[in-house]
């Protein structure tokens, strides 16, 4: 696979708390069992480089209305998200 450019941090609380992950391009599952612990736990991101899509269920199903250009996002309630409730996410 090769290197994507496009990167995002999620965190587990608001305000850029709490556990976080790295992205890299896309996640099509934040329930995958080598790694569940930010699904449906996320409440702030900042996006690094790409612009993004986030989806209420894994496979990217039901996205979110808005894309998220680079900036910092430091609750997702303000930006149309619902808090805790994101399972994949991709660059578009």
């Amino acid at each position: 696979m090769a290197h994507r450019k496009e990167h995002i941090i999620v965190f587990e609380h608001r305000n850029f708390r709490g556990q976080h992950r790295h992205i890299f391009g896309e996640e099509s599952n934040l329930n995958h069992s080598e790694d569940n612990t930010l699904n449906d736990k996320i409440s702030s991101f900042i996006v690094l480089s790409g612009d993004w899509k986030l989806y209420r269920h894994a496979n990217f199903s039901t996205a979110y209305d808005r894309t998220f250009a680079p900036g910092e996002y430091s609750w997702v309630v303000d930006f149309g998200v619902e808090n805790d409730n994101v399972s994949s996410l991709k660059a578009v």
